[in-house]
């Protein structure tokens, strides 16, 4: 094998090449590295071209032609939804997404209402008496909003059976990126988590709460959170399947999570099949719970509701202006999303 060596392997990419580039008008030789040896470097043969074509931008971390794809598309979808917002005639569907577009990009309209689109959900958690009286909230924010409004709940497929589909409880709820922004003490670390309070704190007070409250409530949220984000697996126990498979039956949940109010959480989504739920964190749903029970009519699970919530909207918030070409849209659209990762 070794004796056939470096001539049949040459072959054999150039062979490959030659019936790639004869059935496949997408392949670039350009990306090639020929000053490499493919027998020595195969990876930097194949990809070595594109790699010195393409640095990584600053605000990545990785870069592909994937990566490049999703860019090119994302620009491509909001040329659509201008087309759609700027015709006054077409099908209804088409009248529906423009509408839609034109009402999330009308900053002055979203700036003169405020905080009126979830004001309703405010004094929904402020007349909470109880976490009975928080929980079936809490569900319906997870409907409404997607993700995870304090822990994540939705379906999956059963690990063994792939057939079927089953609940699923799972961690969640933290603002931060992930778990260790909170439990890693460098420099760092440290500086993110107390700009992250003045965050909270700053959110609380535009919804109109007065600064010393605001910062109070900001700290009984990161307080939470970092206890939630102590009870969390991180991103590589996660890639076990086996530490996130927990199948248990409802009555089981319970006893996992006691002061949690499920049978009125339940009953907000409707009629569900709960004979099977699969809890991925079971240590964080207990701690979840025994938090809970701690707090004074649901006080500080309140405030990270109301966080929530109103980081949501301003996720929603930081949108691209219509007035910039698509072109210029596509220049400048990766610092619009690093500000949008802010809120």
């Amino acid at each position: 094998m070794v004796a056939l060596g470096a001539r049949r392997c040459r072959n054999f990419l150039v062979g490959s090449l030659l019936v790639g580039n004869a059935m496949a008008a997408g392949l670039d030789l350009s990306t090639l590295d020929r000053s490499a040896d493919p027998c020595a470097d195969f990876a930097q043969y194949v990809c070595g071209g594109w790699q010195r074509d393409n640095p990584i931008p600053a605000d990545q971390s990785s870069w592909s032609t994937y990566h490049k794809l999703f860019e090119q598309n994302l620009v491509t979808l909001r040329g659509v939804l201008e087309q759609a917002a700027s015709e006054s005639q077409g099908d209804p569907t088409s009248r529906q997404i423009g509408d839609y577009y034109r009402a999330c990009m009308d900053e002055p309209a979203v700036e003169a209402r405020g905080i009126a689109p979830i004001q309703g959900d405010l004094r929904a958690i402020a007349r909470a008496a109880s976490l009975a009286d928080l929980w079936p909230l809490i569900a319906r924010l997870q409907r409404e909003l997607g993700g995870d409004v304090m822990f994540a709940f939705g379906s999956t497929q059963d690990a063994d059976d792939s057939r079927r589909q089953i609940a699923a409880l799972d961690q969640g709820g933290l603002g931060l990126p992930d778990r260790d922004y909170y439990l890693t003490s460098d420099e760092k670390s440290v500086a993110i988590r107390a700009q992250y309070l003045m965050h909270i704190a700053r959110l609380f007070e535009l919804a109109g709460q007065a600064p010393d409250s605001a910062v109070a409530d900001a700290g009984e949220v990161l307080r939470l959170e970092t206890a939630l984000a102590t009870a969390s697996l991180d991103r590589v126990a996660r890639r076990d399947p086996y530490q996130v498979t927990h199948k248990m039956t409802l009555a089981a949940v319970v006893r996992l999570a006691p002061s949690l109010p499920w049978a009125r959480y339940f009953a907000t989504f409707g009629k569900l099949d709960l004979r099977r739920i699969n809890v991925g964190v079971p240590k964080f749903l207990a701690e979840l719970s025994r938090r809970a029970s701690r707090c004074r009519s649901g006080r500080c699970i309140c405030a990270f509701i109301c966080l929530t919530r109103r980081r949501r909207i301003c996720r929603q918030r930081w949108s691209p202006r219509t007035s910039i070409s698509t072109a210029e849209y596509s220049r400048v659209r990766r610092p619009f999303r690093r500000a949008g990762s802010v809120a």
